[in-house]
């Protein structure tokens, strides 16, 4: 991964788990993930276009994971140069401005995903929503179902619930599970 430039300043990541339906299993399930990721695909959404860029598979002390970015970019865009010649300010068009990319790496075994939302341009809604319609569009939408659900702190959660004085009503959204990533 010769190209994978990482910032020195601090970075928050936030973390998911990605629940995956496709006709595979095992290593032809994570090949095809990778497929996925690697497809040219681009979504157009409002005056932006979204896709995946530099994704990379990579091992690190015996488990796999893909390196990649999720780019959102517009596919025109006016920008002011110098012209130093005639000493005057011009507008050009500049095609396939990259707006903002969020990086993420993904745990092939366990389906973790770490991400790095860019403020107002790339929130982690949206980073979830663009990622997963991606790899369904990477697919033509045929046998594959996706969703990234955040990973948020348990404790935070149960020590609210202590707090509660009566809970009426509860909804469990259930998927299959490796029981074995349990604690992750």
């Amino acid at each position: 991964m010769e190209n994978l430039k990482i910032n020195k300043n601090e970075v928050y990541y936030y973390f998911g788990r990605l629940n995956i339906i496709c006709w595979y299993q095992g290593e032809k399930k994570n090949e095809f993930l990778l497929n996925s990721l690697k497809s040219n695909v681009k979504i157009s959404f409002r005056d932006y276009k979204w896709g995946f860029f530099n994704v990379e598979k990579f091992r690190y002390e015996e488990t796999d994971y893909i390196y990649g970015l999720l780019v959102k970019y517009r596919s025109t865009y006016e920008e002011e140069i110098v012209d130093e010649e005639n000493n005057v300010l011009l507008n050009t068009l500049i095609t396939d401005k990259a707006v903002a990319k969020s990086n993420f790496i993904l745990d092939l075994d366990s389906k973790i995903i770490a991400y790095h939302p860019v403020g107002k341009d790339i929130t982690p809604s949206a980073f979830s929503r663009f990622f997963c319609k991606l790899i369904k569009e990477a697919n033509d939408n045929m046998f594959v179902d996706i969703d990234l659900q955040s990973i948020s702190d348990e404790v935070e959660i149960f020590t609210a619930i202590k707090n509660f004085e009566k809970i009426e009503f509860i909804e469990i959204k259930l998927h299959p599970s490796n029981p074995s990533n349990r604690h992750i």
